[in-house]
């Protein structure tokens, strides 16, 4: 199982982003409120979360992914780029 984190801030405050893989679960994605709460939580088993979806999710959206991927955008700071090529071709990282 990998798991990694970082902060993000988004319009209604500060929150807590876990994403990884899990051989159960496969791949997964998490908010949490600076107050503990569960915003968002996706992953391949129960949701249909895929590689190419997790890595829209981390990069913003579908032209932020592309844009990183064409070099016209840097990836986001606290996401390691082979993670992102890794679920580009759906393997576990």
């Amino acid at each position: 199982m990998s798991r990694y984190w970082f902060q993000k801030q988004k319009a209604d405050g500060e929150v807590t982003v876990s994403y990884g893989f899990d051989h159960t679960l496969g791949y997964f994605y998490q908010e949490e409120s600076a107050e503990g709460e569960l915003l968002t939580d996706l992953d391949s088993l129960f949701g249909g979360l895929t590689g190419v979806h997790l890595s829209e999710q981390l990069c913003g959206g579908e032209d932020g992914l592309i844009a990183c991927i064409e070099a016209t955008a840097t990836y986001p700071p606290d996401v390691n780029p082979r993670h992102i090529h890794a679920m580009m071709l759906d393997l576990p990282f």
